[in-house]
């Protein structure tokens, strides 16, 4: 019983609200007001004065009856043109410890080439050297190579 008391309250209520609503839009003499602030508003020959009396003017034209002038009228702060951005993370904290850091050799010289006596040259490769004419691994033999394949001996 009490919530159907409430709710016809409520809607005697909106009904009234509406009733007391202002008729929109306004009459033609209220219309005809509008369109000549409009045209000062939008005239480069305005004062600065005129241009202010005829926009606090406009805004009473269109204003609910209710509502309060001095809250629309009051100036308002400055503010930016771009809305602030909020603010950044800040930056992850600096790792305290350091990669470590493994010495590296550095790369051993190729060796130079050895004359094998009869115009040519051999590569070193350890204990072993390449006939850069063949392209054969000669074997160390102490005093010199020897060439598996074919039996050559190149002096050291």
């Amino acid at each position: 019983m009490r919530h159907a008391m409430a709710l016809a309250a409520l809607f005697a209520w909106c009904a009234c609200a509406a009733a007391a609503d202002p008729v929109w839009p306004p009459d033609g003499e209220a219309q005809a007001r509008i369109e000549a602030l409009r045209r000062v508003l939008g005239d480069p020959a305005a004062s600065a004065g005129m241009r202010r009396a005829a926009r606090e003017q406009l805004v009473r034209l269109l204003m609910h009856p209710q509502a309060r002038p001095d809250a629309v009228l009051a100036p308002k702060p400055p503010r930016a043109a771009v809305d602030p951005v909020a603010p950044l993370n800040p930056a992850a904290p600096a790792l305290s410890t350091q990669p470590a850091v493994t010495p590296v050799a550095p790369p051993v010289r190729a060796a130079n080439p050895v004359p094998d006596g009869r115009g040519g040259t051999l590569v070193p490769t350890g204990k072993h050297m390449i006939d850069p004419r063949t392209g054969a691994l000669l074997v160390d033999t102490g005093n010199g190579w020897v060439d598996p394949a074919t039996g050559r001996f190149v002096p050291r």
